[in-house]
């Protein structure tokens, strides 16, 4: 039980990291016609992934005697790993989303018409 909340722990700091980065990192990366939609997006989605994780654990077989537990040990760990998938996802989407370069890296780099033609 030791691992498990420790693990939640370091989980609860990695989303709350990711989730103050990643809506920064769209907004600096897409034109900013573009920002408001997809930083609304992303949020429809997390929002989206949280809805099919419930209904996900909502279906699964549930124990006679607790309704509110789950009656075989594959079943919690289904629901334990749907959140999983998202996250390959969004990590499999990085490789696309880094080709782009931001206007924070052109100002590295001292290629500032690059900076203000975004």
């Amino acid at each position: 039980m030791a691992y498990f909340c420790f693990g939640r722990l370091i989980l609860g700091f990695a989303i709350g990291i990711y989730s103050s980065a990643t809506p920064l990192y769209i907004n600096e990366i897409v034109p900013s016609h573009l920002s408001g939609t997809l930083g609304s997006l992303y949020q429809l989605f997390v929002t989206l992934a949280i809805v099919i994780s419930y209904a996900f654990a909502y279906v699964m077989p549930k124990d006679d005697r607790d309704p509110e537990v789950v009656r075989d040990s594959v079943s919690w760990r289904l629901v334990m790993a749907l959140p999983l998938l998202f996250s390959v996802i969004q990590v499999l989407s990085l490789v696309f989303v880094y080709k782009y370069d931001s206007p924070a890296y052109y100002a590295s780099k001292g290629m500032w018409q690059n900076v203000l033609a975004r």
